[in-house]
């Protein structure tokens, strides 16, 4: 570790000394750019040590800090509809209501995943009188829609 940065403090120290010796200035420049498309900034300085005093395209670059910034986004949002159903926990029947969505088939699981009832949607209304007391999962057959989960007593 040492051993490394020794040999750093004499490159930078040997390029200090090598400037100095040929008369060779140190120039720096601050450059800063932003493009209001992505909004790309360039931060940092820029060392430029000329080779020669009377051209002033050459020279060698000493550091480069870039850092980019690009912004994302959704162009459009589709709205998700929203699902209600109560009462959770229920000893009978649950109520479905949903926004702008229709609803022809439920889907009743159990918590293994075995389906245990299908019915077909008469007036948003799940009867569960006739299931077990437990933890069950209801899915549609709209595929906009997810699964909620009820928990009859």
């Amino acid at each position: 570790m040492m051993q490394s940065m020794k040999h750093i403090l004499i490159f930078f120290t040997g390029l200090g000394c090598l400037s100095a010796a040929h008369g060779q200035s140190l120039r720096s420049i601050n450059s800063g750019a932003v493009s209001a498309n992505n909004l790309i900034y360039t931060v940092g300085e820029i060392f430029v040590v000329p080779s020669n005093q009377n051209e002033a395209s050459s020279g060698l670059v000493g550091a480069i800090s870039r850092i980019e910034f690009l912004s994302l986004g959704i162009a459009d949002i589709t709205p998700i509809p929203q699902l209600r159903f109560y009462p959770n926990p229920t000893a009978a029947s649950v109520f479905v209501e949903v926004d702008k969505e229709t609803i022809n088939q439920f889907y009743i699981y159990d918590v293994s995943g075995k389906l245990i009832d299908s019915l077909k949607n008469t007036n948003n209304q799940i009867d569960l009188s006739g299931l077990q007391p437990g933890t069950y999962f209801i899915k549609t057959d709209n595929q906009h829609l997810e699964s909620f989960k009820i928990i009859k007593r």
